[in-house]
């Protein structure tokens, strides 16, 4: 088989599952053609950092060629941050940066803690209970709320609901059920979002939405449109990527018992056992760009306006950067991962992850101290992939 031509596709039950399992056969190949995707998987740590540092790589999918993701995309693309290319990508950015800059993240610290608190506090230690729907989703759900400025816990629960269903979108093989559920939360969360706007118009507030609304009210520097899509956007982003973080981090500790312990002798090892998760099983397998130009990797060229799909799992396992690259280390020194991508679109919320995560785990080993996996129902992985983490773990305090 030629260079670049290995079977492989990311969107598959398998690849979500495992991606690291299934993308390591097709290392040495550097770059292989996905047939039921029609583009190209970079699978190397230093050709997927070249490309997502590079300016040279669109996000937009309306400037794509023809492929079978390619309608999806577009429909699922609006006015969301996520798609836009610069100078939109910039223009929206800029305005939203500064929710995310340190001194907030930092500011937030003891309402995130609050929320961790509350919700353990809930749960019945007597029993089983279901981490991700019992904490991990409702907390990330909550701070990311907190932060644009859904402050009431009865709003918060409806994010999450809203969540749940926007996420579906990320799976696969949606029902005619699925698709309908998709759409009515979107229009409630839409409507929800204008109620908010006019109420902050009318009583302005230290919060994003309210920044949001200014800046286009006075300066006129984002549209209706991209008002209501940057707020619908920031609650899924905000919230699938960070959850499975904290999943992920308590599936590894507690399969981990000797790097646990040492967490909990040195807590001050915590942020390393965070950015180990973030490498060793991250929260997001992989992304997708567009070649504005042709891209030659080894002997495959591949043609300007074809999709290609960084594979970031793949890198973070790339012994070449990563010595044993199977072995979970919170020691690990020099942990180049590329979790949360790099260049001009690093993850914007990528500082509020790492401190919703350290808290999180923090907390949850703190609140149950002899917390274990229930060995007769091992943790469920959902199916979305792109998306890496839990649908279910079972644990017992």
């Amino acid at each position: 088989m030629s260079p670049g031509r290995a079977q492989l596709t990311w969107a598959s039950a398998e690849f979500a599952a495992d991606p690291v399992a299934v993308a390591e056969p097709h290392r040495s190949d550097q770059v292989v053609f996905d047939p039921d995707q029609l583009g190209w998987i970079l699978l190397r740590h230093d050709d997927i950092d070249t490309v997502l540092r590079s300016d040279d790589y669109r996000k937009d999918p309306r400037t794509a060629s023809a492929c079978p993701y390619t309608t999806k995309q577009r429909a699922m693309a609006g006015s969301s941050l996520i798609f836009m290319d610069d100078p939109d990508r910039k223009r929206l950015r800029r305005l939203i940066t500064r929710s995310f800059a340190h001194r907030n993240i930092e500011r937030m610290r003891p309402r995130i803690q609050d929320i961790a608190t509350q919700l353990l506090s809930r749960i019945d230690p007597a029993g089983p209970f279901d981490l991700v729907s019992a904490y991990s989703v409702p907390l990330s759900v909550r701070v990311i709320a907190s932060l644009i400025g859904v402050e009431t816990t009865a709003d918060q629960e409806r994010f999450v609901a809203w969540s749940e269903d926007l996420e579906l979108e990320y799976g696969h093989d949606l029902t005619p059920a699925d698709t309908l559920r998709i759409r009515a939360s979107r229009a409630e969360l839409a409507f929800y979002f204008l109620d908010a706007i006019e109420q902050r118009r009318a009583e302005p507030r230290d919060d994003l939405i309210t920044t949001l609304v200014t800046a286009h009210d006075r300066d006129g520097a984002l549209t209706e449109e991209e008002l209501v899509s940057t707020l619908v956007t920031l609650l899924v982003a905000g919230n699938v990527s960070t959850a499975d973080l904290v999943s992920n981090a308590a599936v590894a500790l507690l399969r981990h018992p000797d790097q646990l312990a040492m967490v909990r002798s040195d807590p001050g090892l915590l942020p390393a056992a965070i950015e180990e998760v973030l490498r060793w099983d991250g929260p997001l397998t992989i992304v997708d760009r567009i070649t504005a130009r042709p891209l030659t990797l080894g002997e495959v060229r591949i043609p300007a306006g074809s999709w290609i799909w960084p594979a970031l799992a793949s890198a973070n396992h790339d012994p070449a950067v990563h010595p044993q690259p199977g072995e979970f280390d919170i020691g690990r020194t020099d942990n180049h991962h590329l979790s949360f991508g790099a260049g001009a679109r690093l993850c914007l919320g990528a500082e509020l992850a790492r401190v919703e995560a350290e808290i999180a785990i923090a907390t949850l080993f703190g609140f149950f101290p002899g917390l274990q996996l229930d060995p007769d129902l091992p943790p469920d992985r959902h199916s979305k992939p792109t998306f890496h983490g839990f649908s279910r773990i079972t644990c017992t305090a």
